[in-house]
């Protein structure tokens, strides 16, 4: 499958914060044999370190006024997506036909809550990830939460592979590798400046 250019990130995307994104249901539409990523979290014969590590991702957004962008990835894919406000309006329509008068901003607020805070804002929070291919090259993303303990609202994400496998890497490499060094150094300083006063420390010296 020819793989698409790219596309230029949504300004301000780049400085979100990854957020931990975890799924209840992981599938694929073209799979039909048996796959671990069919098994539900609740399935009792399920082996959890595998399903967890399978259904967890890490996620960015950045909500503006009109548009909202999304990046999207498992550590080795990385896929993305954008709505326009007519984009927003419509799955609003077609989601969530009893709250048709929330603005997009009011959309934005359920779909940080929904995205970010799972464990403290809502109640009965679903995810799940279907994806396109076997290629994993696009995805959808489905995800609920009840408000108020009263009515649930809905959303749809369909995510598409950031461009090539060197784009997506060179996105890891620049937007999750390199910061995460840079707070690993940062730490060592910090230990070996409080540790024995010589500057040296077994444990991370063990790592360079």
């Amino acid at each position: 499958m020819e793989e698409e250019e790219a596309p230029v990130l949504m300004a301000g995307l780049s400085s979100q914060p990854w957020q931990v994104l975890k799924c209840d249901t992981v599938e694929c539409e073209e799979e039909d044999d048996f796959n671990l990523d069919f098994l539900s979290m609740n399935d009792s014969n399920a082996l959890p370190s595998v399903m967890d590590g399978d259904k967890c991702f890490q996620i960015k957004c950045e909500f503006q006024e009109h548009r909202i962008a999304l990046l999207l990835t498992d550590l080795i894919h990385v896929w993305y997506t954008e709505q326009s406000a007519a984009d927003i309006d419509s799955l609003q329509h077609k989601l969530n036909p009893a709250m048709q008068t929330l603005s997009v901003s009011k959309v934005n607020k359920q779909l940080k809550d929904m995205l970010w805070f799972s464990h403290e804002i809502g109640s009965n929070h679903e995810k799940k990830i279907t994806f396109r291919t076997e290629e994993k090259r696009s995805l959808l993303l489905q995800t609920s939460m009840r408000v108020e303990n009263i009515i649930d609202f809905k959303w749809e994400f369909e995510f598409k592979a950031y461009g090539s496998s060197m784009d997506q890497s060179v996105l890891l490499k620049q937007q999750l590798i390199m910061p995460l060094l840079c707070i690993t150094n940062e730490l060592c300083k910090h230990k070996q400046a409080n540790g024995d006063g010589n500057g040296s420390n077994a444990d991370t010296d063990a790592w360079w």
